[in-house]
């Protein structure tokens, strides 16, 4: 299948349910495909062989929509279909008010709306207008996206656009790398070309490490007669547009890797942290901080409390994040590797294993910048804009006075 005619830089409208409600959902599914989206459903995406959970998250870190469709089997069915919602709600939460990233779909009239999901609009599947609602929101979500990237470039001085790329080898095993970047440019900041030249030299690296299987060949392991999917090592890096923050731009990777013969893939995550004038890199997160014991100190206990946050504490939540788990992956400044400088604070990334099992999937926190400022180095402070909160009342004390009422 081509480019979609409706789409976000190739994205997918990605098709969550469970699997006895296979036929009712795979109508819909079709529809969207005639009317031009680009539409990611198990059934009829995968390959015999393909190793499905792989192919499964790293489509639904590609998607731009997200459609559940929700039945009394699939609220009552634990597993991959609940780990899929949580996954889309974690993201949700990084999504603006106003848009469309969830869509649920009720394929059972008389069954109450799941709590997750009670505050989002249900569309009826029993509705005979359903499809074309369905449609209507994906393309108001896709233009209203487009129209925030526009704006957010134009505020920026700095423009972009997205190639991809794909390089692959038949072996044994054999490999295939998928990658997609933007390219920057900006009169205001002309060494942005220097952050084109990081970004292709990261992808010049993973080419490279995948080219490695060339070295390795192992015939006694693999043969052709194999789904070629069972012996090719694939890598998907996935660079997301730039974010702008004051005078900082950061830029995340996600990384997707199945290694012939594993029980399942993974997923990685780098950042890449400038400040645009001076065009500087900032390697390390400690580079950002001025008194770096006090920010881990900060850091670990806003990360803990957060992370511990996305469960339910006092409910049966099977998801819920393990406080000993969380410790372990907070315990050094390794720990807060992957990170952006984003509008509403310190986003800190976590990759599989890190601070949960692996079942959870990535997971994210974004620390305010008012726990932070005061251990940031004044340039960094400056460049975003909030250098202005230094020495202020300390957060424990603004919030207690929110929680007896005061201002």
């Amino acid at each position: 299948m081509g480019e979609p005619a409706l789409g976000l830089d190739g994205g997918v409208v990605f098709i969550s349910y469970a699997r006895p409600d296979r036929d009712r959902v795979r109508p819909f599914a079709l529809n969207l495909e005639r009317r031009g989206f680009s539409v990611w459903m198990d059934q009829l995406r995968l390959r015999p062989g393909q190793n499905w959970d792989f192919e499964v998250k790293r489509a639904l870190e590609r998607a731009a929509i997200v459609l559940v469709f929700v039945s009394r089997k699939s609220v009552t069915k634990r597993g991959y279909v609940q780990r899929e919602l949580r996954i889309a709600l974690d993201h949700a939460k990084e999504k603006l008010t106003g848009d469309v990233y969830i869509i649920p779909v009720l394929l059972d009239d008389d069954l109450p709306y799941p709590d997750e999901l009670r505050q989002l609009h249900f569309v009826h599947a029993s509705d005979p207008n359903a499809e074309s609602a369905i449609a209507d929101a994906i393309t108001q979500q896709v233009s209203l996206l487009f129209g925030q990237s526009e704006a957010a470039q134009e505020e920026s001085g700095i423009s972009w656009t997205q190639m991809r790329g794909q390089e692959s080898w038949d072996g044994l095993p054999g490999y295939n790398v998928e990658w997609s970047q933007y390219f920057l440019s900006s009169s205001k900041y002309p060494a942005v070309d220097d952050i084109n030249a990081v970004i292709a030299g990261r992808i010049a690296q993973i080419k490279m490490s995948a080219r490695k299987a060339k070295l390795s060949q192992s015939p006694t392991i693999h043969n052709f007669g194999e789904s070629p999917s069972l012996r090719t090592n694939t890598i998907d890096a996935q660079f997301s547009p730039p974010v702008v923050t004051g005078r900082i731009l950061s830029i995340i990777c996600a990384s997707h890797y199945y290694f012939s013969g594993a029980a399942h893939g993974n997923t990685a995550f780098e950042t890449h942290v400038f400040l645009l004038n001076p065009l500087v890199q900032f390697s390390e997160i400690k580079d950002i901080f001025s008194k770096e014991t006090e920010a881990l100190v900060i850091l670990q206990k806003e990360t803990r409390r957060l992370l511990l946050e996305c469960g339910d504490p006092d409910g049966d939540d099977a998801y819920r994040l393990d406080a000993e788990w969380i410790a372990r992956g907070t315990s050094d400044w390794i720990s807060f590797e992957t990170f952006r400088l984003v509008p509403a604070g310190l986003e800190l990334t976590f990759a599989p294993y890190e601070v949960a099992a692996y079942a959870f999937g990535p997971q994210s926190v974004t620390v305010p910048y008012r726990f932070l400022v005061d251990v940031m180095s004044d340039d960094v402070a400056a460049a975003l804009g909030i250098k202005y909160l230094k020495g202020g009342d300390p957060p424990w004390l603004i919030d207690e006075e929110k929680a007896v009422g005061g201002s």
